[in-house]
């Protein structure tokens, strides 16, 4: 009879302490003309070597050496944002580290994490309406990776422009969006790793 009464009280607790209000567990902040609030973009980076050498055709960089991707998303600039901290990842002869297995980065693009913006803070209304602005709706959308940084052990950096086009959709209520998965072509000559 005890347990009745405690699974009584503690219903009516539960009961009392919940909203009125309808809500989702998926509910994000929306503006007024209901886009999500949609600041996350997520995706996975691989890049595959093209060559004409049996050797290195097909074969993949080590994730570890994707250092900075730089993403627009409908025409507007989403950031640039880095990729992995700075890791010891030898490669063959100083250059770049090649594996044959598909390994990739995992890209957080998140906005007002660009790198640079915890230096440069925003300080006019403008830049906080355009950080604001660039919420996805949800729908249909196109991300472009405009830029792709590679840094070879003991070599310069190699800066790739794609210009991948990767479709994506946000559904209503989304708070982060997984772009997908984008492989970009390195093309290398016989004696480049």
């Amino acid at each position: 009879m005890r347990w009745i009464r405690f699974a009584g009280v503690g219903i009516a607790a539960l009961v009392c302490g919940c909203s009125s209000a309808e809500t989702n567990g998926n509910d994000v902040v929306q503006s007024a003309d209901g886009r999500s609030a949609v600041d996350t973009l997520m995706a996975l980076l691989l890049v595959r070597v093209e060559s004409d050498d049996p050797q290195l055709h097909g074969r993949f960089v080590d994730y570890a050496q994707i250092r900075y991707a730089r993403l627009s998303v409908d025409d507007q600039t989403w950031g640039l944002f880095e990729i992995a901290e700075e890791l010891a990842v030898e490669g063959n002869g100083g250059g770049l580290a090649l594996q044959d297995t598909r390994e990739p980065a995992l890209l957080i693009a998140e906005l007002g994490c660009e790198i640079g913006g915890t230096d440069n803070p925003l300080d006019t209304v403008a830049e906080w309406v355009s950080l604001l602005d660039k919420h996805l709706a949800p729908g249909g959308h196109v991300a472009v990776l405009e830029e792709l940084r590679i840094r070879p052990s003991h070599a310069p950096e190699i800066v790739l422009q794609p210009r991948s086009l990767v479709p994506f959709v946000v559904s209503q209520g989304d708070a982060t969006a997984y772009v997908g998965e984008v492989v970009v072509a390195l093309p290398m000559g016989e004696s480049d790793p």
